[in-house]
Parts: structure tokens; C-alpha cells; sequence
């Protein structure tokens, strides 16, 4: 566990008897169980003077050669992960070994092969698992890099060679904006995996070009279900190349129906709303929180997800429900702002988010910038490129840094904090 701790109720909702933890997190785990009413018992990765550690679990036993393994239930919870908390609090999701099965052989029926994988995340997230997992299955090895930085990145793909690489979008520009980022080979990569927020088409393009040998693969999926939608790596290397914007077909055994959020209508091609999933490998359930209200009477989970499918079946995801900005007759996604402001060479991290302005919400942005420019040059730069109702009427707010996810998301609430003390600091 490492990064940004959950505080003592929440963590005392979800961490019933073991902690597993890295040796730079000791400190923050122990702040964050003060409250905690009993004491898990904390293993450290590392050696520790203090605690025990993952070798001391790892030595010769005496009699475990009588070690048997418990008979269990496939569909008893096997693993409880965090939701991403983009836009609120992290819900705790409780998964089968059946789901997990499950997720995996859909991931190998899609083509996805692990000899070793380069990826950030950490186990808190379905990604981190699938990609321990699948690199087990394999026979292969994990290169885990704590942090993102551009051209390290692109040292450490050159120095240990790994064949699949997992990335979110937005940490993509760290490897396109490096001076001559073609003397690195990086020409172990096959596959470049991305998903969580959508890649806009330029950015793709960059990424095509700087990994010629790579197929970038843009997927869909939750931690709740698992993978939703991706193109097969062997048989749809056409639709891939061509459907840039797309996050792929439907994965086998899955249904999904793109409804009117109103009204619950079932629209057809090209008609945006939101997505609504069945899978074999839904979650069991929240821990210690009610969801009877997340499905429908089908079993169809309301994933608060706007897309669409075109007439080839292939399906775009372009924002949440309950980030839309809504400004007179017009549904805004934040992603399609943020695609244009991570195209100005000065931006390096861009959130867009709606404020209210009398009984409308208007598109504000929170900027984090390598170099000087104005919020004027901004403002202009943004108009020249989206439609009226997407200008950012909000206003600019320029910041050392986001508020972000494990996995690389902007946390919209915290965004918006950031946003309302800059307009303050700004005003006094």
C-alpha cells in the first residue's frame, strides 16, 4: 500500500486482520489506523525492525509438506478492490474467484499475452491484478515504476525490454513530448494498453509513431466488471488502426445496452447515453454498502458512463454522467476540452470540471504548465478549437499540480477545491 491512505473509518471498513505494506508507507498507515478500534497486523515488503516482514512468511516451515489447501466456494469473495473515487469517495468492490477467472480468460480470449509488462499501478487497482496475474500465467516477469517520468520511462523499456505495456492516457504525453525520444529502443513493446480516460485521435498518432513496433489498444472496462469492451490483438488489427477513437467490441459473454438516462429507452447506433453492462464477471457486491440501486431488473449495471456503438458494433466512451457540464441546450464531456489543452505546448496536465454561474454550469479548468503563458493565450487557444458552449467561460486557474488516482485519474473533487482557493487567493 502506498500513496494516498484511506483515513480511519474508511480503512476500518475494508482491512480486517493483514495489512501488506511497503517501508516508506509504515508512517502513514500507522497515522491512519489510530482510529481504527483493533490493530491489523502489518507485514512489510522490505526488512523491518518493527514488524514482520514478507521473507520471514517466505521461510522453510516444518511441517509444510503437510500443507493442504482449504476447499472453497468459486463464488465466495476472493479479493476486495477500490474503485478509482474520481468524483467522490472509493467504494470497496468485492470480487469472486469465479469473476476473476473469469476476467482473465476473457483478457486471453482478446490476445492479450504477458511475457513482461511495464506498469504504475499499484494492487489497489483491477488493472495492477490483471497484470500480475496474466504475467503468472505466462511465465513472465512485472517491471512495477513507482513514478512517471518521461524519459526515464523510456530508459527503462530500453534496459529490461518489456513486451506489453499498461498507461494511461494522460501520462502518454510524458513520452511524446521528449527531444528525441526515437534514440531509445523501445522496440521490445508489442502492445501499449490504455483505457480510463479516452486518447484523443493526435495523441494516438504520436504514440503510433514514436512505438512503430507497438499496437496501441485502447480498452473499456470497471472494477466492478471487469473488461467490457476491446479489440482482439490477432484478429482486429484493421478496426484498431482504424477506429482510433474506439475502445473496441463488446468482450465475449458480456451484454451491453446504451439506454436514454431518463427515460431508460434503448437507443440505437450512433445514439449517445449511458451504458448499462451484464457480465459472468460482475462484482459480488460493495463491502458494507448497499447496490440494489446500481442494476436494473435484468441484472444490467448502470455504469454512469456516457458512449455509443457505430454500425460496426465498435464502442466509444466519451465521459461520466456525473461530470457532464450542462450549459443552455448543450451536454459537455470535460475529456474534450481537456484533449484540446493537452495540445498547446506549454500545458502538461490540464482537469476541466463545470462551476455554476447563475443557473447555468459553465467549463473551468485547472492548468498545470512547463513554461510561461497567459490565461488569455489559453482562452484563445481553447476557442479556436471547440464549439461555443464548450469556451471556458469558467475561468483559468494555473496550479503546481492535479489531484490524481493511483491510476492516473484527476480527482474532480479535489480539483474543484483547487480551483475555488485559487479564485479566493486570486480576488483578496
Amino acid at each position: 500500500m502506498s500513496g494516498r491512505i484511506l483515513q480511519g473509518p474508511k480503512l476500518h471498513s475494508c482491512i480486517e486482520k493483514t495489512i501488506f505494506v511497503e517501508e516508506p508507507s509504515i508512517s502513514l498507515i500507522e497515522e491512519s489506523l489510530k482510529d481504527v478500534p483493533h490493530k491489523p497486523e502489518i507485514i512489510v515488503f522490505e526488512e523491518s525492525q518493527k514488524y514482520s516482514s514478507l521473507s520471514d512468511m517466505m521461510k522453510t516451515h516444518p511441517s509444510e509438506e503437510e500443507f493442504r489447501p482449504v476447499q472453497t466456494n468459486i463464488h465466495e469473495t476472493a479479493i476486495m478492490l477500490l474503485t478509482s473515487g474520481t468524483s467522490g469517495q472509493s467504494k470497496v468492490v468485492c470480487h469472486s474467484h469465479y469473476s476473476i477467472l473469469r476476467m482473465l480468460d476473457v483478457l486471453n480470449q482478446c490476445g492479450h499475452r504477458a511475457k513482461s509488462v511495464l506498469h504504475l499501478n499499484i494492487f489497489q487497482w483491477l488493472s495492477a491484478l490483471m497484470a500480475f496475474t496474466l504475467t503468472f500465467l505466462e511465465g513472465g516477469t512485472r517491471v512495477f515504476c513507482h513514478k512517471m517520468d518521461g524519459e526515464f520511462f523510456l530508459k527503462i523499456i530500453e534496459k529490461y525490454k518489456p513486451t506489453a505495456l499498461y498507461l494511461p492516457p494522460n501520462y502518454s504525453y510524458d513520452l511524446t513530448r521528449i527531444q528525441d525520444a526515437k534514440k531509445y529502443d523501445v522496440s521490445s513493446l508489442n502492445c501499449i494498453a490504455t483505457g480510463s480516460t479516452p486518447l484523443s485521435i493526435k495523441q494516438f498518432r504520436r504514440m503510433d509513431d514514436l512505438f512503430g513496433n507497438a499496437t496501441i489498444l485502447f480498452g473499456y472496462g470497471m472494477t466492478e466488471l471487469g473488461r467490457i469492451a476491446s479489440f482482439n490483438l490477432e484478429t482486429d488489427k484493421h478496426l484498431i488502426k482504424s477506429k482510433t477513437a474506439s475502445c473496441g467490441k463488446i468482450v465475449p459473454g458480456t451484454g451491453v445496452k446504451v439506454v436514454n438516462p431518463d427515460t431508460n429507452e434503448i437507443l440505437g447506433p450512433n445514439q449517445k447515453g449511458e451504458i448499462w453492462v451484464k457480465s459472468p464477471s460482475t462484482m459480488r457486491g460493495y463491502f458494507k454498502r448497499e447496490d440494489s440501486d446500481c442494476f436494473d431488473d435484468d441484472g444490467f449495471l448502470r455504469t454512469e458512463d456516457v458512449g455509443y456503438y457505430d454500425e460496426d458494433e465498435c464502442f466509444y466512451v466519451v465521459g461520466r454522467i456525473t461530470q457532464m457540464i450542462k450549459y443552455q441546450s448543450s451536454y459537455i464531456q470535460p475529456y474534450s476540452i481537456e484533449a484540446v489543452l493537452m495540445e498547446h505546448p506549454a500545458v502538461t496536465d490540464a482537469a476541466v470540471f463545470g462551476i455554476p454561474q447563475g443557473e447555468e454550469q459553465v467549463p473551468a479548468a485547472c492548468i498545470v504548465l512547463n513554461s510561461d503563458v497567459s490565461a488569455q493565450e489559453i482562452e484563445t487557444f481553447v476557442e479556436e478549437r471547440v464549439s461555443d458552449a464548450e469556451k471556458l467561460r469558467g475561468g483559468i486557474a494555473f496550479v503546481a499540480s492535479l489531484p490524481k488516482t493511483p491510476s492516473g485519474k484527476n480527482i474532480t473533487m479535489e480539483v474543484k477545491d483547487m480551483f475555488q482557493k485559487y479564485l479566493f487567493n486570486f480576488t483578496c
